[in-house]
């Protein structure tokens, strides 16, 4: 899943971490090589974290925590949201997104993106 960036209040600690952030070639928001997103508790709540996520598509790349989703949100293990399913959501630039993720509603639309999550490991 997704969110617009924009959407983060101007004085939150998550705000903060986006004012360091750019916009990638798809529209996704990036601080360095990681890619900032929203996980549930079970990965932890320390904003800033780095992880490495590992798909089955052998894609590798590393995401920073920007947000957590809240556990009410979430299944019983606080890991994937309930509405969709997803492990990752990932913070955007909405009007940056190909046509392709925003007609699916996921960043799986992109190949590099199109497996399953296999590891999310703290860095």
């Amino acid at each position: 899943s997704y969110t617009d960036y924009r959407c983060l209040s101007r004085d939150s600690t998550q705000w903060k971490l986006q004012e360091q952030a750019y916009t990638d070639e798809n529209g996704l928001r990036k601080i360095g090589d990681a890619y900032m997103v929203a996980l549930g508790s079970y990965y932890g709540t320390t904003l800033g974290t780095k992880y490495t996520v590992t798909l089955s598509n052998g894609s590798v790349y590393q995401v920073i925590l920007c947000d957590c989703k809240k556990d009410i949100h979430t299944d019983a293990n606080n890991q994937k949201t309930l509405s969709d399913g997803s492990i990752l959501e990932f913070y955007v630039d909405t009007s940056a997104l190909p046509n392709s993720v925003k007609t699916s509603g996921t960043i799986s639309s992109l190949n590099f993106f199109s497996g399953s999550v296999v590891s999310i490991v703290q860095n």
